[in-house]
């Protein structure tokens, strides 16, 4: 039986500590992955050429040209493959360059290797469910255990991803509650009694259990208003207080 080959990301990134971080971190959270990095549009050619690639992240701005220049490439010889542009552009530019080039989603510059972690685990985890056998619940979006990704990590993945849906969480000892999100931003939150950024507080605050996910789904009521990014750090950063509070 032929073996399925690993899932692989591209990294076409001419700065060696960017891309020494990113392998870093790879190498530590996700051991399964196989990450190859080119310097140059060149290099990165025949890398396409000799691996099939599952996810690409690319620089703008290389010895050779841009990564815009390459896209094109991409999306003739593997067009199920996921693109992500990196830049230190701002981040409307960056936005305007994805959507006029097709790719899935852009990162600034320096990345956020969390939330990079995030996306690469969150497309290993939908290839995986794509390749089982469809079901009712799975019609509906993803849905599965917290046990590699937690809460945070796939609130950041569908955020980066511009996805529209609701996140359903739930606990072993049977706490539930649903964040909603509108093109990558949290517009509501809910528990049994909690609402808004009380609420996205609380679920994050939850270990394990399971998330199942709902498209296109919206709330009766928006309860939060504000950059995703700059959200989940007000929410972990009340989190850390909540710890410390205990600890004391």
């Amino acid at each position: 039986m032929k073996q399925k080959p690993p899932f692989t990301v591209l990294l076409l990134e001419d700065d060696p500590v960017s891309a020494q971080s990113l392998q870093i971190v790879f190498r530590r959270e996700l051991p399964e992955v196989r990450v190859l990095h080119a310097r140059t549009i060149e290099e990165a050619q025949s890398l396409v050429g000799e691996f099939l690639v599952d996810l690409f992240i690319l620089d703008l701005t290389l010895p050779d040209g841009s990564g815009l220049d390459f896209m094109a490439d991409i999306q003739t010889l593997n067009p199920q493959a996921c693109i992500v542009l990196a830049s230190a552009t701002d981040s409307g530019r960056l936005e305007q360059a994805r959507l006029q080039n097709g790719a899935q989603t852009f990162m600034s510059k320096p990345l956020d290797l969390r939330t990079m972690t995030a996306l690469v685990r969150g497309h290993i985890e939908g290839q995986n469910e794509s390749a089982k056998p469809a079901d009712k619940e799975s019609a509906t979006g993803f849905a599965g255990q917290l046990k590699d990704m937690d809460a945070l990590d796939v609130i950041q993945f569908r955020a980066v991803t511009r996805m529209t849906a609701m996140l359903e969480f739930s606990t072993p000892n049977f706490q539930a509650g649903r964040i909603y999100l509108e093109d990558g931003l949290i517009t509501h939150a809910e528990t049994g009694k909690l609402a808004g950024m009380e609420a996205l507080v609380e679920i994050l605050s939850w270990p394990g259990g399971a998330v199942r996910e709902v498209a296109d789904a919206k709330p009766a009521a928006r309860t939060i208003d504000g950059n995703t990014e700059s959200l989940l750090m007000d929410a972990a950063q009340q989190l850390d207080e909540r710890r410390a509070q205990t600890v004391g």
